[in-house]
């Protein structure tokens, strides 16, 4: 590819990632899905020190229907600040993922994150980042990431409120991985992030 600036990875292993293997998905997927991903890149122009690069992968079904609500679309930044500690570094921001209804279940995600993760490493990304929102509110807890500091403490404070409003008690959180799931449902969005 001309104008490729990434020397530790090349547009052929990004494609590789997005290659669906039918034996590692399920049900409608494994019947329906397309294997060979469309990838469009970009690089953005912000500043002559910070690398930043875009891209999007879109997945389609064999009679060319889309398989994810948009495409994904994932921002690699050479230095950003890290959600996990106070410095900076190579970072991966999660913009966009999302399953189509009818494919959600199937396997997709499981199939596709830790590839996607082994990429980012391969990179040199300390962090992965997202906005949580709809059901990737309960989904991305699953595949390790975790609500940022910041968001935790307010969410507590939500979470108190929450209880009163249900008429239950209480529980004490001290992490995120205990706020109960009809919770997390009941706000709009949080950030979250990934050490690699």
């Amino acid at each position: 590819m001309t104008n490729w600036k990434i020397p530790e990875f090349t547009f052929a292993d990004l494609c590789s990632v997005y290659t669906i293997d039918l034996q590692k998905v399920i049900n409608r997927l494994r019947r329906d899905v397309d294997p060979n991903p469309e990838i469009e890149w970009s690089y953005m122009e912000h500043d002559e020190y910070i690398f930043i690069f875009r891209y999007w992968v879109y997945l389609y079904t064999l009679d060319k229907m889309s398989v994810l609500q948009r495409p994904i679309l994932n921002i690699l930044y050479g230095k950003s600040k890290l959600y996990s500690t106070a410095a900076s570094g190579k970072i991966v921001r999660r913009e966009y993922m999302f399953i189509e209804f009818p494919y959600q279940r199937c396997l997709l995600a499981t199939y596709l994150v830790p590839r996607e993760e082994d990429l980012f490493r391969q990179w040199g990304a300390i962090e992965v980042q997202l906005t949580a929102f709809e059901t990737g509110r309960i989904v991305w807890r699953k595949f390790g990431y975790r609500i940022i500091h910041s968001e935790f403490l307010r969410l507590k404070h939500h979470y108190k409120v929450w209880c009163k409003k249900k008429q239950v008690t209480a529980d004490d959180i001290n992490n995120d991985l205990q706020f109960p799931d009809d919770f997390l449902t009941s706000i709009r969005t949080f950030e979250m992030y990934k050490r690699l």
